[in-house]
């Protein structure tokens, strides 16, 4: 169970490391691409870029795409992981809570300022999700009958 609880603490704050890494990625590639740009002078009051080409440019300055597969596996994972062992650890709902809106604030962040703008999707893999995501209270129903009915977790 404490194996459990650690590592859903550590996802909780997964969100921050992985903005992180994605503005020190982009920063690093603007700079070097750019190395002028954290030294200007008053001569040089725009540093030269090394792209050969506008697309080159571009890709090099602006940010990464949004990726919403992996949002969509962190959510679905946290949700059937709180639900399967949540009634025997429920500590995991709060956890699990904290995550999703730490999700929620650091998607906000990207989308506002980092991600290039999102391509436009239909309502199938929103529609997938939410399919998924109903299925959860089942299987809380089911882990939950064999957890709270099985005598050696409370009486060993």
């Amino acid at each position: 169970g404490s194996e459990i609880v650690n590592i859903m603490i550590s996802n909780a704050f997964l969100p921050w490391v992985e903005l992180f890494i994605m503005v020190a990625n982009n920063f690093v590639k603007r700079w070097w691409d750019c190395p002028g740009i954290l030294a200007k002078t008053m001569k040089d009051e725009f540093p030269q870029s090394k792209s050969k080409t506008v697309q080159e440019f571009v890709r090099n300055q602006v940010g990464p795409e949004a990726k919403f597969q992996e949002n969509y596996s962190y959510i679905l994972t946290t949700v059937f992981v709180t639900f399967m062992y949540g009634l025997i650890l429920p500590v995991l709902f709060p956890l699990a809570l904290f995550g999703l809106i730490n999700l929620m604030i650091v998607e906000k962040i990207s989308f506002a300022y980092f991600y290039q703008k999102p391509p436009i999707y239909d309502n199938v893999m929103i529609n997938g999700a939410l399919t998924s995501l109903g299925k959860a209270p089942y299987l809380m129903l089911i882990f939950g009958y064999w957890q709270l009915g099985n005598r050696q977790i409370f009486f060993n």
